[in-house]
């Protein structure tokens, strides 16, 4: 038997659904349940309607999020620069300054002060605000009044942009003294939000409170006004600042959203409060797409309704529809569920006979469709959101490595190897004053955006207080003391190789808080561990700091790593260990640092399997 000549034998089916399909069908069944479809495409068109709405306000929950995270991501930025602000001299902001503002896409970063001309600007990223007053523009006390930490305003182009601020206050008076701000244009925060734009000829626009438009897709929107009240109940030539009818986009809510025309073109659209900022996002779209579906609708449910008066009669079209009832349910339900709306059910009829035994199959199937399809949705939105936290954490840590230096008789060379997720691992290195380079390598515990954000913190600190300190011994106990009121609830302990070279006497100081120790390398003998007794920072107090001290040589090279190099694991699950790690170092040819780096990392490679389970961080110094 034929795969054709089986599946028409199943099409006709015995029994008294088939023959009831028969004999109405001789009666102009088919007419009658095409009007019957299309009688119900209203209510298609219906559900559609509402649908973008749907998918316009998810598109705006997106929306909002994202904004909500970059100002997040924004202001523990900013608490950095505080941090930075506040220890460093402002003949060498400038620089730093503007260089943060390449590096992290800001339009503006702003360092003033109070003093008895007003409030001045004392550094930032755009050398022509130096000096600038700006008593008249912002009001430090009003802003603390009112525990606001952003504003609307314009950068130094003259554009509008988003500020954050934080206030700088005398921890005895509590009296400001200053602050810092930061600010992103609209238009930056514009493109960074229009990658969620999943709906077609969807357009995206940033408002302030009031509905004035501060960047939008929309083509000549900026000098526009959206109201959402008529326009009747405004006195336009009282408006301040002065609009005319042209500029108003006048808004007509409805049950979902609002509506408006612009240019003859009707458009949907949603808008909402970016929680406390003070903008709002709006997202619309065409209803042409929409209105054409309505006009079809008309056309076809008219023209079939004449065919089936004049040919099925009133009588074939009650008893047909009545018959058929269960079956057009089952077939609007199934369509519905290909469409997206799994959710929908077949309802049982007493004139169901098989049919209702078909609806229950697909209501068991649906069940199961939509249980897995949740599961799969839950899982993928999880990996998503980890892998963005993932990528903003490398992309930042990155950043902050230190570059090249160029010290007479010293080569510096280092290299950060990421694992598939970031962590805690971090090394600097940065000349004190002259002839004195800090050199660290460090470790934070656990794995995730929160180790690499407390990392950057604690070289942020490391770096900080090296600026006014110049012992070894000061800035370990310094360093903890600040890192210790960070962690004292979370336990995220710190390990760390320290040391500082003086290069006139080429005598390395050093401690290690809980870290490998460093190699030292020197020409035919024995490589030698620079250990330490140190505790990790984080965990206590420390009162006793044991600061060791080696007179080095032309020639060597003194070594720091973290346990991602030790603790590479081959796929018997045996670790690369510390004696592996001697061997390498005292076997390899070295021409240069880099060159010792490159080499060391191909043998981890080749010993531990395809997958790195941790970040591999090695620092190489060598004396000329």
């Amino acid at each position: 038997m034929s795969v054709e000549h089986d599946t028409d034998s199943r099409i006709r089916m015995k029994g008294s659904l088939a023959m009831r399909v028969f004999i109405t069908s001789c009666a102009f069944l088919v007419t009658p349940l095409i009007f019957y479809t299309a009688f119900t495409y209203k209510s298609e068109y219906d559900r559609a309607y509402n649908q973008v709405y749907d998918s316009l306000n998810i598109s705006l929950g997106d929306h909002l999020k994202f904004v909500n995270e970059i100002t997040d991501l924004q202001a523990h930025f900013l608490d950095a620069l505080y941090e930075i602000v506040a220890n460093r001299p402002v003949d060498n902001l400038n620089l730093s300054l503007s260089q943060f503002v390449t590096d992290e896409a800001i339009s503006t970063i702003l360092y003033l002060k109070n003093d008895s001309s007003g409030l001045i600007c004392f550094a930032s990223s755009v050398p022509s605000l130096v000096g600038k007053n700006f008593s008249g523009e912002i009001d430090l006390k009003k802003i603390d009044t009112l525990n606001r930490k952003s504003f609307i305003g314009k950068d130094a182009d003259g554009n509008y942009a988003l500020y954050l601020i934080r206030l700088i206050k005398d921890p005895k008076t509590e009296f400001i003294t200053g602050a810092v701000a930061l600010s992103t244009s609209m238009q930056l925060l514009l493109n960074e939000i229009t990658v969620f734009g999943t709906i077609p000829l969807l357009e995206t626009t940033i408002l302030s409170s009031g509905g004035d438009v501060l960047a939008s897709t929309h083509k000549g929107w900026l000098t526009k006004t959206i109201l959402a009240r008529p326009v009747e109940d405004i006195n336009l030539d009282k408006a301040v600042p002065q609009i005319t009818g042209q500029d108003l986009i006048n808004l007509t809510p409805n049950q979902l959203g609002y509506e408006f025309t612009i240019d003859r073109n009707a458009r949907l659209m949603v808008f909402k409060s970016a929680g406390q900022l003070p903008i709002m996002i709006a997202l619309d779209v065409p209803k042409k797409i929409f209105s054409d579906k309505l006009k079809g609708y008309f056309t076809t449910v008219g023209s079939l309704f004449l065919f089936i008066i004049v040919l099925g009669g009133g009588a074939t079209y009650l008893l047909t529809l009545r018959i058929s009832k269960p079956l057009s349910h089952l077939c609007g339900v199934m369509q519905m569920g290909e469409e997206g709306h799994l959710e929908t059910r077949f309802d049982f009829d007493k004139w169901g006979f098989e049919v209702n035994y078909v609806g229950y199959l697909y209501n068991r199937l649906m069940d199961k469709i939509q249980s897995m399809i949740q599961e799969i949705r839950t899982e993928r939105t999880e990996k998503e959101r980890y892998a963005t936290q993932m990528l903003l954490a490398l992309e930042i840590q990155k950043s902050l490595l230190p570059t090249k230096i160029q010290i007479p008789n010293v080569k510096i060379a280092s290299s950060y190897f990421p694992a598939i997720d970031v962590a805690g691992d971090l090394f600097d290195y940065f000349e004190m004053s002259e002839g004195r380079i800090l050199v660290m390598c460090c470790d934070v515990a656990g794995k995730g955006i929160q180790a690499c954000l407390y990392s950057l913190g604690f070289r942020g600190f490391v770096r900080s207080v090296s600026v006014f300190e110049n012992s070894l011994e000061k800035i370990v106990r310094q360093v903890n003391d600040l890192y210790l009121k960070d962690t004292i609830e979370n336990c995220m302990f710190v390990t760390a190789w320290i040391g500082i070279l003086d290069t006139a006497t080429k005598t390395l100081e050093y401690v290690s808080c809980g870290h490998p120790p460093a190699l030292l390398r020197r020409h035919d003998q024995p490589v030698q561990l620079l250990e330490g007794e140190g505790i990790p920072f984080g965990i206590q107090k420390m009162e006793e700091i044991h600061v060791q001290k080696v007179q080095l040589k032309e020639k060597d090279l003194v070594i720091a790593y973290t346990d991602g190099v030790t603790e590479a694991m081959n796929d018997a699950k045996k670790l690369f260990g510390m004696e592996r790690l001697v061997t390498a170092i005292r076997n390899i040819d070295v021409a240069s640092p880099e060159n010792l780096i490159e080499d060391l990392y191909r043998r981890i490679k080749e010993f531990s399997s395809a997958e790195q389970s941790d970040d591999i961080t090695i620092l190489a110094i060598q004396i000329d």
